[in-house]
Formats: structure tokens, sequence, C-alpha cells
């Protein structure tokens, strides 16, 4: 596996799935690895079993410390899904990094019915698996693919906040 020097620089990275470039947009801290496909860590329809294939396949990067990971909305919040396998995945790839979860989008396409309770009970997963919660989320929409939604703003506010 790669190792990566102690001289490279310290970065924040946004992975998931097609919600990742619109969060990045929004802050000025955190960027994206690779452009949608193979080499990244996100996705357009991705869901989290995808997501941990992914980060089971990249090579291990000491010098990320902060993931912030926006995830959910395409396996529609599956309380089922591999959580706690992604987490020990993110930390063996990942181990010098903090890791945030960022409540997804609901009301719209295969996730319409959901409620907000749906995203909490699957965020909660992930703080008992070790991952700290964004006080703010995408929520309910219509459409969340518009880098200009107000909440995209306030999650990176947030995360700028986080990486001060």
């Amino acid at each position: 596996m790669k190792k990566t020097k102690a001289k490279d620089k310290i970065k924040a990275i946004v992975i998931g799935d097609s919600q990742t470039p619109f969060i990045v947009y929004n802050t000025n801290v955190a960027d994206m690895i690779g452009m949608e496909g193979i080499d990244s860590l996100w996705k357009s329809g991705a869901n989290l079993s995808w997501l941990n294939g992914a980060v089971k396949n990249y090579n291990t990067d000491l010098n990320v410390s902060h993931v912030f990971i926006s995830i959910g909305t395409n396996g529609a919040f599956n309380i089922n899904d591999p959580i706690e396998e992604l987490m020990r995945n993110l930390r063996h790839v990942f181990p010098n990094a903090k890791i945030y979860f960022i409540k997804g989008s609901i009301g719209w396409g295969n996730n319409i019915n959901l409620s907000e309770t749906d995203v909490i009970r699957y965020a909660n997963k992930f703080y008992k698996n070790g991952a700290n919660i964004l006080t703010n989320g995408i929520g309910r929409t219509n459409e969340p693919h518009n880098a200009k939604l107000p909440a995209y703003k306030l999650i990176g506010q947030e995360i700028n906040n986080i990486l001060k």
C-alpha cells in the first residue's frame, strides 16, 4: 500500500454521492478526490456499499486531516447498510483523519417518502461508530443538484468553521 510523505499538504475531503461537488463548491477548505469515476471517492447515484468498496481499494493517505461523508440518499438511508465496515475502512485508509457525517437530502427520487427521522436514525449509526455529525444537513428538497441551495451554504460554512 502506498504511504504519502509527511511533508505533503494536510487536506480535508468530501466523499460520497452526487451531492459531494455541491458541498465542496460551498467550502474553501475541503476538496473532492479526483473526477467522478474510477479513481475518486464520489459518484452520482452512489450508495454506501459502493463508497465502502471505493474506500477499501484506496491507497492509505496519512495526510488527510478530515473526511466529510455525504452518503445515504441513494440507499434510502438504509439502517442495515455496512456503516461499521465503512468506518473501519475509513480509519484504515485515513488513519489521521477526523470523520464527519453530513445528513443528506430527502423528498425526491427514491426517498420521496422518507422522513427526517430516517436520516437522523442513519446519522446516529455513524455517530455510534465514531463519526461526528454536522449540525447542518441538506434536508427536504425537490432537487438537491443545485450548488446554490441554502443548505449547501450552511454546510460549507460549518466545514469552514471546523477547519479554522
